[in-house]
């Protein structure tokens, strides 16, 4: 039985329901519910919720800054800044 454990008259009834259920019903009831506890460790139960997350949650995205352009070419002949081989000591 599904209740909402926040409506009294609700979880009452299903108290109700519960206790006056048939023998037969009862154990049926409890053998499907065995067999999903049994199926459904805290693993389980932990992985499904952190996937579940994952499905909610957007994805990262990379966030580059500014362009930042290619350097100019050094024009033939221009000064490097390093000794040049036409320089005499």
């Amino acid at each position: 039985m599904i209740i909402n454990p926040y409506d009294i008259d609700g979880f009452a009834g299903a108290i109700k329901t519960a206790i006056e259920m048939p023998d037969g019903e009862r154990r049926r009831r409890m053998q499907a519910m065995r067999r999903a506890v049994a199926g459904h460790d805290v693993f389980v139960w932990a992985s499904d919720i952190l996937e579940g997350l994952e499905r909610t949650s957007p994805r990262p995205r990379v966030i580059r800054g500014p362009e930042v352009p290619a350097p100019l070419p050094a024009a033939a002949g221009a000064h490097t800044g390093g000794p040049s081989k036409d320089a005499r000591h």
